[in-house]
């Protein structure tokens, strides 16, 4: 169930984009594991303790996702 709702969603992503400062760096596509996707996210703003740090992010989505856990 989740494959194609995630299939679609990173459709969207390739289409739309996605917001300032955050990449999409691996959506597990091609590699048989869709629900398995990990995105960078770059401080944009001046603040000097986190200005320039990148933070990865890793969300690995349920079978039964959008439904639940």
């Amino acid at each position: 169930m989740s494959g194609k709702r995630l299939l679609k969603e990173l459709g969207k992503i390739k289409n739309d984009g996605l917001p300032p400062g955050v990449e999409l760096v691996s959506s597990g596509e091609g590699e048989g594991n869709i629900s398995d996707w990990t995105f960078d996210i770059r401080v944009l703003d001046e603040n000097p303790i986190y200005k320039g740090q990148i933070y990865r992010l890793r969300f690995r989505f349920p079978k039964a996702y959008p439904i639940g856990a």
